[in-house]
């Protein structure tokens, strides 16, 4: 994990302690931690903080992102459809009608080998 990425988790607080009610663990080693979000809709989490993680939606999704620096952003995600995040804090509302629905998987360790080339 780099430095700044360090500093970023290190002051906030893990997405379980703050959201055990709309976040579950399903796994877990010492280089991942798989997680399952269900937030319902008008549901908020607080500031938290991410490693590096990619998630993939199982629905349709709009939410709402505030940043440690006040910024707010609007993040709309479709069925199927995978993000990837560096290092990050936020706090979530769901601003949407139905269930943000979603598998989380965060990596604990920054990984730089190749892959081989098909």
């Amino acid at each position: 994990m780099a430095k700044s990425d360090a500093r970023i988790i290190e002051q906030y607080p893990d997405i379980m302690r703050v959201a055990q009610d709309s976040h579950c663990v399903i796994f877990e080693n010492d280089k991942v931690r798989v997680m399952e979000m269900m937030l319902k809709p008008g549901a908020k989490i607080e500031m938290h903080a991410h490693p590096a993680l990619m998630a993939y939606s199982f629905g349709d999704a709009e939410n709402k992102w505030i940043l440690p620096d006040g910024f707010t952003q609007s993040v709309t995600m479709r069925k199927g459809q995978v993000t990837w995040h560096e290092a990050f804090a936020h706090a979530v509302e769901n601003t949407g009608k139905m269930l943000t629905h979603l598998l989380v998987v965060e990596f604990k360790k920054c990984y730089h080998n190749k892959f081989p080339r098909l």
